[in-house]
């Protein structure tokens, strides 16, 4: 699902838990904060800067 885009992949998310029967204002809140948290778990820390402070 990582190569989808983030609606698509939500869009089949909650198709997937309809047919299983859960409502759909729950499946919507759990795709919602999976694919933040998704997206926050891909981030790459370690390329980034915050500014050297430099001392004169």
């Amino acid at each position: 699902m990582r190569a989808l885009a983030p609606e698509v992949a939500a869009r089949r998310l909650l198709g997937m838990l309809a047919r299983k029967g859960y409502p759909a204002g729950l499946a919507s809140a759990v795709i919602r904060d999976e694919l933040a948290a998704v997206r926050t778990a891909d981030l790459d820390l370690t390329d980034v800067t915050f500014g050297a402070m430099e001392e004169t």
